[in-house]
């Protein structure tokens, strides 16, 4: 009896202690991805995690990892290692053959959602001025050209590219190195390739030698949209095209460079519930500090430029500012309404002027038959004319009944002149008054 004693108190103190806890704001714990090694990723993921803290319903734990690249994040979703990870729009299970994945990590791909594209990344190609390249295959057939760790994704894109450029793909050796390491010298890398922010440090400190230059994809035209990038883009929707500004690093580029790039976007699954993903999308701009990465992120995108869904939190926050069905068709509903109201007092007119022509029939009978009455007289007389009264007063209420009629000055006016007949006529024939 005393072991259930305690049992059941110690159930109950275990009850209260939770029901304590949740009363006490205890949030909810999310583990988001860090990258080492100063990247874009990272710096975005620190002020993800930093503006997280004025979030009531939940915080963010950083899972560290000293692998970088956007493929890397990408598995590390599929495996279900943490909750939120950035990597790039344009990854999917087709960039990671390489990885072995089970069956259902392979299948998680379909529970990601995008909860918001961050910042741009960009294509950099950095080579030996010296090498005075005027097309894409005559610089990288026979080069060394440096793509970063393997758990990047930047081959994958770099090669779909080159080859879009007629690039002959077995002429080229591509060299994998730790990202600080990705770096034109004499010995291992000819051409070093980044897919990053415009103020990537590795790419600044590289462009800070003279000798080294940015490569342009279409020199023939600054215009992104006449380039012949933006033909590639037609093949893969998920790349942007960009304008590397002229003079962006002091010597290079000389003038307005066409490159591409994709999206850094923030995934998830989709069983984040919708309202953490508001309130983390709503805070992200109410408390992002000037000068850092998030700033370039915008409310409104194209769902259609992504390469998976957008989460449910996320279209519950851009639907939130969105104007009404009423506010955005006001004006078309308002003249709707306009002849709605016409059309509805035309009718109106046309049903009373209906309704008064019936009636006026009845009253014109009626006079008609009170001329008759007054001119004529005679016991048989009286009684057709009883008989004549009291069928036109029962046609008229009859078609009262039916709404065809209403009740009004007109109508009063009729009912004086049946009900004076018939006080007329039963004066002048008491008899005749009996059929009614």
């Amino acid at each position: 009896m005393f072991q259930h004693r305690h049992l059941l108190k110690k159930l109950f103190m275990i009850v209260l202690a939770g029901f304590v806890l949740t009363n006490c704001g205890v949030r909810q714990k999310y583990t988001i991805l860090y990258n080492l090694g100063g990247t874009s990723s990272g710096t975005a993921t620190n002020d993800i995690v930093d503006i997280s803290k004025n979030i009531k319903r939940f915080r963010f734990e950083k899972v560290v990892d000293s692998s970088v690249g956007a493929k890397n994040n990408f598995i590390q979703l599929l495996k279900g290692k943490v909750d939120f990870a950035i990597t790039h729009n344009s990854i999917s299970v087709k960039n990671c053959r390489d990885v072995k994945l089970s069956k259902k990590e392979i299948e998680n791909e379909n529970n990601l959602r995008v909860v918001a594209p961050l910042y741009g990344e960009k294509l950099f190609i950095i080579y030996p001025d010296s090498l005075k390249a005027k097309s894409l295959p005559e610089l990288m057939e026979g080069r060394r050209i440096g793509v970063g760790p393997k758990t990047s994704a930047l081959k994958d894109l770099l090669v779909d590219l080159m080859e879009h450029y007629k690039v002959d793909i077995n002429k080229c050796t591509f060299v994998n190195t730790p990202y600080k390491q990705n770096k034109v010298t004499n010995n291992k890398i000819d051409v070093s390739c980044f897919l990053t922010d415009y103020n990537d440090k590795t790419v600044r400190a590289q462009l800070s030698n003279p000798d080294l230059v940015l490569f342009d994809l279409d020199a023939s035209t600054t215009n992104p949209k006449l380039s012949s990038a933006e033909g590639f883009r037609i093949f893969h929707p998920e790349v942007h095209t960009f304008i590397i500004p002229a003079k962006l690093y002091g010597h290079t580029p000389k003038k307005p460079a066409i490159t591409i790039g994709v999206s850094a976007v923030l995934l998830t699954h989709k069983d984040v519930h919708k309202h953490k993903v508001y309130d983390l999308i709503d805070n992200i701009f109410k408390f992002n500090s000037k000068g850092h990465i998030l700033n370039r992120m915008e409310e409104d995108f194209d769902p259609d430029d992504l390469h998976y869904a957008i989460h449910e939190g996320t279209t519950l926050f851009q639907d939130r500012n969105r104007p009404t069905f009423i506010e955005r068709y006001s004006k078309p509903i308002a003249s709707g309404l306009s002849v709605l109201i016409a059309g509805f007092a035309a009718f109106m007119r046309w049903r009373n002027n209906r309704r008064y022509r019936l009636l006026r029939e009845f009253y014109q009978r009626a006079l008609e038959l009170e001329k008759r009455i007054n001119q004529k007289g005679g016991e048989a007389f009286y009684r057709e004319a009883f008989a004549e009264i009291l069928a036109i007063k029962a046609q008229v209420y009859d078609l009262l009944i039916e709404g065809k009629i209403q009740v009004n000055d007109n109508f009063l006016a009729f009912q004086a002149l049946i009900n004076n007949l018939i006080l007329q006529l039963t004066i002048s024939d008491p008899e005749s008054a009996k059929i009614e």
